[in-house]
């Protein structure tokens, strides 16, 4: 735990126990960057606030206005059933995002009932194991444990989503031998957000992929992963770009033997077969074989 995370983690306690005096109020917690101890200058806070019945009446007026909150952000999602706020506390941004009940008991049983990949659902769900709750600490923990059974379905759901990687060459070719940087980087990171979608199912972890923050701690989190991941990662970002296909191939390799090794019951023919595709770069065009005579073009005559 660093001092960047100690001191937000009690300044949202505090913010936290401003909302814990509505009877509503079942559950509060804190996530994101500070709640893992990894906070820096940069980052802001994450308040999760679970009510059995949201008070859109009671929220509508900024509740932490009176203690020198400013709220510049106010939006009502999901039919009422999330709100979010955004406020700045001096230089400190935080986020509160409230949840009735029920939406989180449908969000959960979608997850793990209907193997549902959608990724706010899988955001949340992430967060919660991860949170450190202030507020209805029982309760809090008979949801931990229920949101922890991840089932095997799920997680091979996962993985056949995200099994889908180029080959070596189109980096090279279509990237790199043709100058074109931005098709490159984006094809990467493209790659790299499959892997650690890969990872994750293989890992059994929540994950989004539309928001795949803080990567390195998530890679951390992964008794099962590559040699190295998370260095090999950066390398691949930060590193001589000439050699990133052939380590990002390399990563994909083992990536898709642990699948084998880890979820016999995912097919991973299809990624084989991609990675063995080769194209050769052609200067002339080949001559076709056996080219069929076309049929003269029958005349009309003149009338």
């Amino acid at each position: 735990m660093n001092e960047a995370s100690a001191w937000r983690i009690e300044l949202a306690r505090s913010i936290a126990g401003v909302y814990a005096q509505h009877p509503q109020i079942c559950m509060a917690a804190l996530g994101g960057s500070a709640a893992r101890g990894l906070a820096d200058a940069y980052s802001d806070m994450d308040i999760a606030i679970y009510w059995h019945t949201l008070d859109h009446d009671w929220l509508a007026a900024p509740p932490l206005q009176a203690v020198g909150g400013r709220r510049f952000t106010f939006r009502t999602l999901f039919e009422g059933q999330i709100v979010v706020e955004q406020y700045t506390l001096g230089a400190v941004k935080f986020d509160v995002a409230h949840f009735a009940l029920s939406w989180l008991d449908q969000s959960v049983a979608a997850v793990l009932e209907q193997g549902s990949l959608d990724d706010e659902k899988q955001e949340v769900l992430d967060g919660f194991l991860t949170a450190i709750p202030f507020y209805g600490i029982h309760e809090y923990e008979a949801w931990r444990t229920r949101i922890a059974a991840y089932p095997n379905t799920l997680g091979e759901a996962m993985v056949r989503r995200h099994l889908v990687f180029y080959p070596q060459w189109v980096l090279e070719q279509h990237g790199l031998a043709r100058g074109d940087l931005l098709s490159f980087y984006s094809t990467l990171c493209d790659m790299m957000r499959n892997l650690l979608g890969v990872l994750a199912g293989l890992n059994h972890l929540y994950m989004s992929m539309e928001k795949p923050k803080r990567s390195a701690d998530m890679l951390r989190r992964m008794p099962i992963q590559p040699a190295n991941v998370a260095e090999r990662f950066d390398a691949l970002l930060a590193g001589d770009r000439a050699a990133a296909p052939a380590a990002l191939a390399a990563l994909i390799n083992e990536t898709i033997g642990l699948v084998e090794q880890h979820m016999p019951n995912v097919d991973t023919s299809r990624a084989r077969q991609m990675q063995q595709f080769v194209v050769q770069a052609v200067e002339y065009a080949p001559p076709l074989a056996n080219t069929p005579t076309r049929p003269p073009v029958p005349t009309t005559s003149a009338k």
